[in-house]
Parts: C-alpha cells; structure tokens; sequence
C-alpha cells in the first residue's frame, strides 16, 4: 500500500520557494514608499498582502507538485 500523506518537508520547501521570492519582490515595491513608517506599520502592512496571497495561490503551488509531494 502506498502512503497518500504528503512528505511535510517537500511541503516546506515548496512553501518556502513561494514565499521568499514574494517577499522579497514585496520588499522591493513597498519598503522605499514606506521607509517612514514604524516596523509594526510595514510589518502589518506586509502581512496583509502576504497571508492572502498565500491562501489563494499556495493551494495551487502545491498542487503543481502534487505528483512528487507524494512520493
């Protein structure tokens, strides 16, 4: 019988590979318009476009790779 339990760690880094590149292309759009703001602010700020972002294409992402996150 195979296992259908998908691998945590291949889950990681698909996840990581995700977010590491948005965040730091979100870096690169937001932080000079808003190196004024307060960190909290900026980290607010981040995290408000990130986590929904993350809800809608993550699924997909990983459902690209389905096939190998299961071997």
């Amino acid at each position: 019988m195979t296992n259908t339990q998908p691998k945590k760690w291949k889950l990681m880094l698909l996840t990581w590979l995700f977010i590491y590149p948005l965040i730091n292309i979100l870096f690169f759009l937001l932080f000079p318009l808003m190196k004024e703001w307060h960190q909290l602010l900026k980290t607010l700020t981040l995290t408000l476009i990130l986590v929904p972002l993350m809800g809608v294409f993550l699924p997909k992402w990983h459902g690209l790779f389905k096939n190998w996150i299961h071997q």
